[in-house]
């Protein structure tokens, strides 16, 4: 799951709840952050 958001709303961590569904990434106009190892690979393949 990639996730879309203004970098001035991204922050270092939030709570997380057991029905939460993890991102593998987020594109904001300035960079795209990945989290999920899986998805790196893939996209330097």
């Amino acid at each position: 799951m990639v996730g879309l958001a203004y970098e001035c709303q991204m922050v270092d961590g939030v709570p997380s709840h057991p029905g939460d569904v993890t991102m593998d990434a987020v594109v904001t106009e300035e960079r795209v952050r990945v989290f999920s190892s899986a998805l790196s690979r893939r996209t330097r393949a």
